[in-house]
């Protein structure tokens, strides 16, 4: 689990109390997260740089109860200029969102803005006619900070059903696979038409941005006190203390170097030659 930016400036101010005697109060909070805000990135160029792959910090897990599917309750059916839907059952679970109405075989996504019983409201994206009984099906919305879906083993492209792996495929999505529909504000899941049960997903974050104090920072915990020295050097550089400054940052370079070297340790080193100089061969160090 990565700290949040609260335990990183809990921390910064725990360290400034026992370094100097105070947590420098001048030191605002709102100040501190945009400092920590600013560590995060530099420590994540420097990771992308020097560490190879991008660490799975962001990596994260999802899961819903699929709604079972319900059907249209209009006997004059819906139309491309209706933006209200009926329907006979209403056991969805998000308040806005995305519904895909079959028609003949033929999925058609569309989006309600609220709903209220059996009515679904502010609808937009209907693309042709439908008739009343026609199936109408919820796709579950995904966290606001999805980014991609992250491949494993267990999880196959990254979205299990019912615990049985389904694989990714663009447009109307198949027994056996998943597929994903975007309106620019939203992204939802959108599954095989008939599917029920228990939904999971593994994900990778949309964003480091950093703009809250519940906002996780990109490394894991084992890089709390580097990401809290840092707080502490660039935090302190506006009241010039230079002493706490210095201490600050050779106390960030030895943890930082610690975790650096603990992450190489078990790692075979294999030279091979890289770029020629003339008639000499450079080698280059690498990392397996």
């Amino acid at each position: 689990m990565n700290p949040s930016a609260e335990q990183i400036i809990g921390i910064a101010r725990d360290l400034m109390r026992s370094e100097s005697g105070t947590d420098v109060t001048a030191l605002s909070d709102p100040f501190l997260l945009k400092v920590v805000a600013d560590v995060d990135k530099r420590l994540l160029r420097m990771y992308r740089r020097g560490g190879g792959n991008v660490p799975v910090d962001r990596a994260l897990e999802w899961g819903a109860t699929l709604a079972p599917e319900t059907t249209v309750n209009d006997a004059t059916g819906v139309q491309t200029t209706d933006t209200t839907i009926t329907v006979d059952a209403q056991t969805f679970l998000d308040a806005s969102g995305a519904l895909s109405i079959w028609t003949r075989g033929m999925p058609d996504v569309v989006y309600y803005a609220s709903k209220t019983s059996l009515l679904f409201s502010g609808v937009t994206g209907i693309g042709f006619d439908h008739v009343d009984n026609d199936a109408v099906q919820a796709l579950p919305k995904l966290p606001s900070n999805f980014g991609q879906f992250r491949r494993s083993e267990e999880y196959g492209d990254g979205v299990m059903l019912n615990g049985t792996p389904l694989t990714y495929m663009e447009g109307p999505p198949t027994p056996g696979h998943f597929s994903l529909r975007d309106n620019g504000t939203n992204k939802f899941l959108w599954l095989p038409q008939g599917s029920g049960g228990i939904v999971a997903a593994l994900f990778n974050s949309d964003s480091n941005t950093i703009d809250s104090t519940d906002d996780l920072v990109s490394l894991s915990d084992d890089w709390q006190f580097v990401y809290a020295w840092r707080c502490i050097e660039l935090g302190m550089f506006g009241r010039g203390d230079f002493e706490l400054i210095s201490l600050a940052k050779s106390m960030g370079d030895a943890a930082q170097l610690e975790i650096l070297k603990d992450r190489n340790i078990g790692r075979r080193v294999r030279v091979r030659p890289l770029m020629m100089i003339g008639t000499r061969r450079i080698p280059e160090i690498q990392n397996d």
